[in-house]
């Protein structure tokens, strides 16, 4: 006789499994069969979220070449930025030309001096003569044996300051630790902006030197304790003349489109500089003094007193470089020379005859000059930086200024790439056929799915419509060769309905047409009030086919208040400080005008719109990461896996329940089937027993 126990239950995986049942019903299978059934609707969600998933992907991928798309039409769309940075169609490129009027050859123009230029820049022709570069002071100690080796000062130690930076030395300290000391102090907020250096001259010669960090700038040097400097070699003597100088500090001199800054003075030509002056210019001999005042020193002005019968040109610029208000030197071209002067700080300079009149009899006058105490000059032409590399008199440096068009070039291509992706995966989902690069569960996922059609739809309108308002001939691209494709010479059929450009016809629109080729890319505004500047658009500012019409209305105060309008309309405008921004009650809606007047004003003001500016914010609106269309429908799916997720648990809590009762059930049928066979059993004995032919 059989007995059901637990033996004949088995595990597998948590789940219950029968074995070596009387019965030889396969209850296992049984319940796998009935339960596979049941768990049909969770297959089906899972199959869902599966689904959903993959065209969360591809919608992914379509939101980033929208996002692509978005960064090109940027480049494209006119927005304000500070210097036009984010304005392809200002990028300029500069062009630099050496000439010389006197039958030499020039020296390459990079050479001279280059030129970076911003967008802030303006198209035109600079002309640029370098007279000459500004140097750093330089100041050398005497030489020594042994660089390492530890020096002797007077009296044992002392102290000297180099720019107001106290050096403390001693006896003992090498001309390395001198070094050391000098720049530890050229650290930290108060730097004294002055590197030391040792150069090995040879094997017994080291000098210590001193190099001022800027370039026309000299290096202020004191003893403040004992003799440091005179031990060194830096002093001559205890009034602190140099004994080295090895480059004296120089401003940068030259000359620009005629311009002058008063810094620079000149004197006449003459044929022999080494020729007293008197007899040079040609006039009386004599003790004379010119004063110096440099307006940038706020000392007292600088006085010489000389004979001008005694003194020469050289002479002269040697006793002016010995003042503390001015440089000099002596200019030698085709054979004349001339003393050229120029203020020590590189500010205003004055030159005045105190006693006799000999400034004037050399004709010392303002020079068409400029200085600057740099080779870096960043503030002399707007969005314009020179560098100035090398002087070289009589060669004049021709700067032009151009629109660069490679950029502008460079940014359409950009942007029609950008458009023809997005066409292109929509072409590929709708054949589903897949791209390079594409995940392969992501082919055809967003077949017949409305939001391709929509984003198609919304892209093909900015194109269609073209620039809105423009005062020039060009309002489609198609006017500057860049068109469909066509479809039936295709053998790529994802390709089709995408833009293909006429590389001749554009670079001919950019040369010729370049301000109607930018106006049809970007929005443009224009105020007949210098007082009004645009800050800022929006993809709801759209022209209104005419002029608008803005009645600024001010406070005592000059500044402007709720009461103006746009097109009489009340509430038409919001005022933030001296901005003002436009509401929805007309078209103008999302410009904000920087207000510069302080008066009431009315005046006009007219906008367009470009095709980049529409693709920009279109493009926007359905690719953005947080309120866009596509960001929305992949929302949508997201809550409907979560959902579905959510459904397939309580599905599964409600299907291992229903596993437990029909292991239950097939538990307590087969305790009931072992009992039946139990009883047949003892029935079978008991009647074997009472039947007397049984043999029992």
């Amino acid at each position: 006789m059989e007995v059901f126990n637990a033996d004949n239950l088995v595990t597998d995986n948590g789940r219950v499994r029968f074995s070596g049942f009387g019965s030889g019903i396969d209850f296992q299978a049984a319940v796998d069969g009935i339960m596979e059934a049941r768990r049909i609707p969770v297959d089906r969600l899972e199959t869902t979220i599966e689904d959903n998933t993959a065209q969360i992907d591809a919608l992914n991928d379509l939101q980033a070449r929208l996002q692509t798309l978005e960064e090109a039409a940027a480049k494209l769309r006119g927005a304000v930025s500070f210097d036009s940075a984010n304005d392809v169609f200002k990028a300029r490129e500069a062009f630099a030309s050496a000439s010389r009027s006197d039958g030499q050859i020039p020296s390459q123009a990079t050479s001279i001096l280059t030129a970076n230029v911003t967008n802030d820049s303006q198209p035109t022709n600079h002309k640029i003569e370098v007279l000459q570069t500004a140097q750093a002071h330089k100041i050398g100690s005497d030489a020594v044996a042994d660089a390492s080796a530890g020096l002797a000062f007077s009296g044992g130690a002392g102290t000297f300051e180099v720019n107001g930076r106290a050096i403390d030395v001693a006896d003992g300290d090498s001309l390395l630790d001198v070094r050391d000391k000098i720049n530890n102090a050229n650290t930290g907020d108060n730097a004294s902006g002055v590197s030391a250096s040792v150069v090995t001259v040879s094997s017994s010669k080291n000098v210590l030197v001193l190099t001022a960090d800027e370039t026309g700038q000299e290096i202020a040097l004191s003893e403040t304790a004992g003799s440091p400097l005179q031990d060194l070699g830096i002093f001559a003597n205890a009034a602190g003349d140099l004994k080295n100088e090895q480059q004296a500090a120089r401003n940068a001199v030259f000359r620009a489109d005629g311009l002058s800054d008063g810094s620079v003075f000149g004197s006449g030509s003459v044929g022999d500089a080494s020729q007293d002056v008197a007899t040079a210019f040609g006039f009386p001999a004599g003790n004379v003094t010119i004063e110096f005042d440099d307006a940038g020193n706020p000392d007292a002005p600088s006085q010489i007193t000389f004979d001008t019968g005694a003194t020469s040109l050289n002479e002269l610029a040697t006793l002016i470089n010995d003042t503390a208000d001015a440089n000099a030197r002596v200019v030698t071209e085709n054979g004349q020379s001339r003393l050229e002067i120029n203020s020590e700080s590189g500010d205003t300079l004055s030159v005045t005859d105190v006693a006799g009149t000999a400034a004037a009899d050399m004709n010392i006058a303002v020079d068409d000059a400029i200085t600057r105490s740099t080779n870096t000059v960043d503030d002399l032409f707007r969005g314009v930086t020179l560098n100035l590399l090398a002087a070289e008199r009589g060669t004049t440096i021709d700067l032009e200024i151009e629109q660069d068009e490679d950029a502008a070039r460079a940014a359409i291509t950009d942007f029609v790439d950008s458009f023809n992706s997005v066409k292109q995966f929509i072409n590929a989902q709708r054949q589903e056929v897949g791209l390079e690069d594409q995940a392969e569960e992501t082919i055809g996922v967003l077949r017949g799915e409305p939001i391709l059609s929509d984003v198609e739809s919304r892209l093909s309108r900015v194109l269609a419509l073209g620039a809105q308002n423009v005062s020039g001939g060009i309002e489609v691209l198609g006017q500057i060769g860049i068109d469909f494709v066509e479809n039936s010479s295709l053998s790529d059929k994802t390709l089709e309905d995408t833009l293909t450009i006429d590389d001749s016809e554009l670079n001919e629109s950019l040369l010729n047409d370049f301000d109607e080729v930018r106006d049809l890319f970007r929005f443009n505004f224009t105020s007949s009030s210098t007082n009004v500047t645009m800050l800022n658009f929006t993809g709801d500012t759209q022209p209104a086919g005419s002029d608008y019409t803005l009645d600024i209305v001010t406070d005592g105060s000059g500044n402007p208040t709720a009461a103006s309008t746009i097109n009489g309309v009340a509430g038409s405008v919001e005022i933030d400080g001296n901005r003002l921004i436009a509401t929805d009650k007309t078209g103008a809606q999302g410009l904000t005008l920087l207000f510069n007047g302080n008066a009431d004003e009315t005046l006009t003001f007219n906008v367009s719109t470009g095709v980049a500016s529409e693709m920009f914010f279109t493009s926007d609106r359905l690719g953005d990461e947080t309120d866009g269309t596509i960001e929305s429908e992949i929302d949508r799916l997201r809550e409907r896996n979560d959902n579905a997720e959510e459904r397939i648990d309580t599905l599964e809590r409600r299907l291992e329940f229903q596993r437990g009762n029909l292991l239950d059930q097939f538990i307590r049928m087969e305790e009931a089937l072992q009992s039946l066979e139990n009883a047949r059993q003892r029935l079978e004995e008991l009647t074997k027993t009472l039947d007397p032919s049984s043999g029992n």
